[in-house]
């Protein structure tokens, strides 16, 4: 039986991550005007607001880690 491989939350909102703007950047690619801004705006928002979650997910998990060893 195969072990199921497990992601850290970093890295499984890193692939999200870049799951989403190869999305967004093709919708980009296909826009022009005003669509594209909102398009570049989703974008770069996307990309803050997954980088916020997978850092503060893997400080929890370090903090966990912490714990776990004391």
């Amino acid at each position: 039986m195969t072990e199921e491989q497990r992601l850290e939350p970093g890295a499984a909102a890193s692939l999200a991550l870049n799951t989403l703007l190869s999305q967004v950047t093709a919708l980009v690619a296909m826009s022009s005007g005003a669509l594209r801004l909102q398009l570049e705006s989703l974008e770069q928002m996307i990309s803050s607001n997954i980088a916020m979650i997978g850092e503060a997910s893997d400080g929890q998990v370090d903090d966990y880690n912490e714990l776990s060893d004391e």
